[in-house]
């Protein structure tokens, strides 16, 4: 785990954890080092199946309304 800028929630000088864009036990191998706390919103709510098909990508997720508010609200944190 290191430091850096969430590309979610665009938040400085957090600690970022590595997301699998397609969960591992999904055989997802590339990974995204997002902050912790957009990191466990993924993984809230959606499930695996729904990360592999349909949010696999930085833009997918974002454009989830729902989604996208929640990560509203923690980049104001």
């Amino acid at each position: 785990m290191s430091d850096g800028q969430c590309p979610l929630c665009n938040r400085d000088e957090v600690p970022l954890s590595d997301h699998h864009l397609v969960p591992k036990c999904r055989g997802g191998v590339e990974t995204l080092p997002i902050c912790c706390d957009c990191h466990s919103a993924i993984h809230a709510q959606f499930s695996n199946k729904e990360l592999e098909g349909t949010f696999s990508t930085v833009e997918a997720l974002l454009a989830n309304e729902k989604f996208a508010s929640t990560v509203k609200f923690i980049s104001k944190q």
